[in-house]
């Protein structure tokens, strides 16, 4: 939608003025302008409160409360959530051209979560629903000047407490969050704070318009081929009058214009408006690494010949197919997404929001985040049921980047009331969010909850309830789940709709051979890694371990000189109550436990690094059985100990840098097959011939063995060949190389556990050289280096990081600072070698 303002400043107080828009809605912003919070219960005033924001984000703003990421400061600010806070804006004015629409309305896009809103002085509305948009109609109070806008923010504690009182029948998994339409994540989880926070995260507004407002507007595919698409233009309208609407549409992309036009009839009320449009050859959408994410800009203009108001609209789609295929098959049901008719194997991360506090999140940082995911080759994101749903934005570079979104629904781990007026309040969440993200490309699913159904059947939710309580409290999961939720995806999107993630736990003995899988075994249960290889679902959507960050991290976290597993800030960053046991638990199978603190932190990213791989490589392998893995997590809300590959502050952690390989389109790696070494290969694309070669080297740098392949044939899927039947030393690895055309791959690899053997300790030699803004640095070694991590005196962005130095080799890598640097390049490494 085209919005048009200007913000002028007066003596007297703030003149909204709208200029003329051919949009037939004029939107301006009442964020730009000054708001005061309020502590209800002592009226102490706090001005240039953040709006969009949160009440902690102002009192850290004004240093009032220490920043809540570092030491123990998120504990001493739980005060907060039980007080009630009020926004108000500075009186402002409005120019008599403002007034002469038909209709002025304020809107909010979000408040979170329990508020009262008054528009000078007058009760409009309630709240109750952090992700609902909420518009309320003010030409009759509006006036020339001295308006004001009032927010009184309640307790979430405290009214959610009121929700659980009234409730009809228990609330199994964490009742007051259950109770409260608000991000779940606020309550705290097993890698995040317990900040419940209360604030105006979204943009806060005032519409004008007159005759008839277009509220969503975008282009749904409805079947395509290479020759031919069959496209429905789609238009959310409120409209106070009857007329012919002329439309003319242009949609370009890659030089080519398509351009159409026609009449539809508008009535009175509030409905979607769709018509068919049809493409001939057109340019198909496609998800990352299998073609182009192809885009058509796209100009909609409506017209009438009847009334005065014009709308323009400017947007962006793609042509793509995309379903959800769960048919029966030999050994249960499948479950695989076909884009454009094409099965796609999946390849990406559970993503949860980006920090605590939404409003803190730039567009940059989503932009960064995301071009993270594209960067180790991900096609899907499945953006998780405990967090938010995210801006327009992160949809609009998912489109870009060719990133499919599973999208769960607002709910996880709970079980959630059923009576009549929760029901209506999530029946209209679901109507805005479905609508407003059902032309997006990158939207692939919409799930109704995380692990609800698993917690009910398997986790003892049952228990000590009565069998009337247990009717009660499945009866609120069915109505919600199974008939609010799929009725707003089957009337307003034509995406496919899934009832819950995982459809079946590891409790049941089914889960392997039909629906989405979370395999806890690993981790929650200790089981090794080598269980992620014989325990493969139809599809992984979610599977992980934890480790921590970066140091950079570690010390927001607690100084340096404090690092240690007992502080008591290191601590509070570790969210799961048994993290540091089987962190060390798993650290013990596979490497000498260090002594210093240090490198115990940095051993924690490797041993995350081999278990995720085995598992990525064990679904890749069993394709077209296993068809998707998705790990949990791809990033932070904090700096903390987590399941991320991604830290708070954007760096990579070890497992984000061998994505790339485990990842990519195109892998071979080396495994065993009984006594036999093989080499795995997997093909995403068409069949190539690729140029192997395996070497066996001691870690003194001694050639023990070489075996040549050519012109070995990569056909599509996944394959496997017989390779050696050598026995590897100890203190030997195997290197891979392989090749095709100018495209080079090397992977190193031992089938001994490094807590085996004693590495070589010496450090590698190195030279630095600037190139364009950038500083490519070579690495030298005659003996072998595990994991060599690199830092540098400056931030910035590695091309490969915790790599495997081989003898006799030079390794490059690239290091392209985020700003210039004001001295000189200084690196610093850590490898496995130097812990043992």
């Amino acid at each position: 939608m085209i919005a048009t303002y200007r913000l002028l400043l007066c003596l007297t107080g703030i003149v909204l003025t709208s200029l003329v828009s051919e949009a037939q809605v004029t939107r301006t912003s009442l964020t730009d302008i000054n708001w005061t919070l309020t502590d209800v219960r002592t009226d102490r005033v706090y001005s240039n409160a953040l709006v969009p924001g949160s009440v902690h984000e102002t009192l850290m703003n004004q240093r009032l409360l220490k920043d809540v990421y570092a030491g123990t400061n998120a504990e001493k600010a739980q005060w907060v959530e039980n007080k009630d806070w009020s926004y108000t804006s500075d009186p402002f004015q409005v120019s008599e051209s403002y007034l002469a629409q038909d209709n002025v309305e304020l809107v909010f896009e979000s408040i979170d979560t329990y508020a009262e809103v008054y528009f000078n002085g007058v009760l409009l509305f309630e709240t109750n629903n952090y992700f609902r948009e909420y518009r309320f109609d003010i030409k009759s109070m509006i006036k020339p000047e001295g308006n004001t806008v009032e927010v009184l923010i309640k307790s979430p504690i405290r009214q959610g407490n009121k929700q659980i009182k009234a409730s009809k029948h228990p609330l199994p998994g964490e009742a007051i969050r259950a109770v409260t339409r608000k991000p779940q994540f606020h309550y705290g989880w097993d890698w995040g704070p317990k900040l419940t926070t209360s604030g105006i995260p979204g943009g806060i507004f005032i519409d004008q318009w007159s005759e008839y407002r277009v509220e969503h507007v975008g282009i749904q595919t409805i079947s395509c081929n290479k020759d031919r698409a069959e496209l429905q233009v789609s238009l959310h309208v409120e409209s106070q009058v009857n007329a012919e609407i002329n439309w003319a549409l242009n949609m370009k992309s890659n030089g080519e214009y398509i351009n159409a036009e026609g009449r539809f009839k508008l009535k009175k009320g509030t409905h979607t408006i769709d018509f068919p449009l049809t493409v001939q050859n057109p340019n198909l959408w496609w998800p990352n690494g299998y073609g182009e994410a192809a885009l058509y800009a796209c100009a909609l203009k409506l017209s009438s010949d009847k009334i005065a108001s014009k709308s323009s609209h400017v947007f962006q789609t793609g042509i793509r197919t995309v379903q959800l295929m769960t048919d029966a098959d030999e050994f249960g049901n499948e479950f695989s997404f076909h884009v454009n008719g094409t099965p796609i194997f999946m390849k990406g991360a559970n993503y949860i929001p980006q920090s605590i506090f939404d409003a803190e999140v730039a567009p940059s940082d989503t932009r960064r985040l995301l071009n993270q995911a594209k960067e180790v080759h991900m096609n899907m994101l499945r953006v998780w049921g405990g967090g938010i749903y995210e801006t327009d934005y992160f949809y609009d570079v998912c489109d870009s980047l060719g990133i499919l979104v599973w999208q769960d629904f607002m709910f996880a781990c709970a079980m959630y009331p059923g009576d009549k007026l929760f029901r209506q309040n999530v029946q209209e969440e679901a109507k805005q969010q479905v609508l407003r993200l059902k032309c997006h490309p990158s939207m692939a699913l919409w799930c109704g909850n995380n692990e609800n159904s698993e917690g009910w059947h398997r986790w003892g939710w049952q228990t000590g309830l009565t069998e009337k309580e247990k009717k009660k409290v499945w009866k609120s999961y069915k109505n919600i789940f199974l008939k609010d939720l799929p009725k707003a995806v089957e009337s307003h999107s034509n995406l496919d709709y899934w009832e819950t993630s995982p459809m079946l736990g590891r409790g049941d003995s089914l889960h392997k051979f039909m629906g989405d899988a979370h395999y806890w075994g690993v981790w929650h249960d200790a089981e090794s890694f080598d269980s992620l290889e014989t325990k493969v679902p139809r599809f992984m959507s979610e599977f992980g371990f934890q480790s921590f960050p970066e140091p950079s991290v570690m010390e927001r976290i607690a100084p340096k000189a404090r690092w240690d597993s007992m502080n008591v800030a290191v601590r509070y960053h570790e969210k799961h109550p048994r993290g540091f046991e089987l962190i060390n638990t798993y650290m013990k199978r596979d490497y000498v436990v260090p002594g210093a603190f240090e490198d115990w932190l940095y051993l924690s990213q490797l041993v995350q690094r081999d278990g995720m791989i085995q598992g990525i490589r064990a679904h890749r392998a069993a394709q077209p059985y296993c068809m998707g893995t998705l790990y949990w997590q791809l990033n932070d809300v904090w700096p903390a100990a987590s399941w991320s590959s991604i830290d708070s502050e954007g760096n990579w952690k070890a497992l984000h840098c061998a994505l790339k390989e485990a990842y990519a389109p195109r892998a071979i790696w080396p495994e065993l097959r009984g006594d036999s070494l093989c080499i795995r290969m997997v093909n995403d694309l068409q069949a190539i011939n690729v140029q192997v070669e395996m070497t066996c080297m001691s870690y003194e740098g001694q050639l023990l063995e070489q075996i040549h392949l050519t012109e070995i044939n990569l056909e599509h899927g996944s394959h496997y060949q017989h390779f050696s039947s050598f026995d590897t030393p100890k203190n030997a690895i195997w290197i891979l190389d392989w090749s095709f055309g100018e495209e080079q791959h090397t992977v190193t690899w031992s089938p001994h556990n490094s807590n085996e053997f004693i590495l070589p300790k010496v450090r590698p030699t190195f030279k630095i050289t600037p190139k364009n803004g950038s500083y490519e640095i070579a690495f030298r070694s005659a003996k072998y280096h595990k994991g060599l991590r690199i830092s540098a005196n400056a931030n910035g962005v590695w091309s490969d990081n915790y790599i495997d130095l081989i003898p006799g080799r030079i390794q490059t890598v690239t290091f392209t600072p985020t700003a210039p640097l004001s001295e000189s390049l200084q690196l610093d490494f850590k490898d496995v070698n130097s812990t043992q």
